[in-house]
């Protein structure tokens, strides 16, 4: 499986063992900066990633990882992704992902023309400066607020239950503020 480090800017391949464990290496960076995650570290149950195991995949989102290490872990039987997330923020972060990759997949279906091309000379040109290439992660914040801003509300299902959602959830905290 090939995959790409961050400090390969030449963006020469490099390739992944097929196992899913792997001997902790001097470089932890998994996947290339400008591409959607192909690879993730497990984690423990306490939230701190497990080096030792490489899943494939995206990591999903959860509230349970930690953001700093903890020190040296002792291998556990089951890991974080073994159980659902108790946040119910998760399915619905994991949602709009999935959602907005297939639109990003669908060469942007729906979106204005003008919008279209604006995305495809920001993440699809080939001519652009290698330096001007934003993350993956500005990509998909980029992708989530167009799609939601101009795409969503004509989608009578997926897109408008999302909508309806987001409202529900910005009530919810609104009156939770007060």
């Amino acid at each position: 499986m090939p995959t790409f480090f961050a400090g390969d800017y030449e963006q020469k391949e490099h390739t992944m063992p097929e196992t899913q464990n792997i001997v902790q290496s001097d470089n932890p960076i998994l996947n290339n900066p400008y591409e959607e995650p192909r690879f993730h570290y497990d984690a423990y149950t306490n939230g701190n990633l497990d080096y030792s195991k490489v899943l494939e995949g995206r990591r999903p989102y959860t509230s349970i990882l930690s953001v700093t290490p903890s020190g040296q872990q002792s291998p556990e039987i089951f890991g974080a992704s073994d159980f659902d997330d108790a946040d119910p923020n998760a399915w619905f972060i994991n949602h709009i992902r999935e959602v907005v990759g297939k639109w990003r997949n669908s060469s942007y279906a729906g979106a204005t023309r003008v919008t279209r091309e604006l995305l495809n000379f920001w993440f699809n040109n080939p001519e652009r400066a290698f330096r001007h290439r934003l993350f993956f992660c500005q990509r998909e914040a980029v992708e989530t607020a167009v799609y939601l801003n101009e795409i969503a509300d004509r989608d009578p299902n997926i897109g408008r239950s999302i909508l309806n959602e987001l409202e529900e959830r910005r009530n919810t905290v609104s009156v939770d503020s007060d």
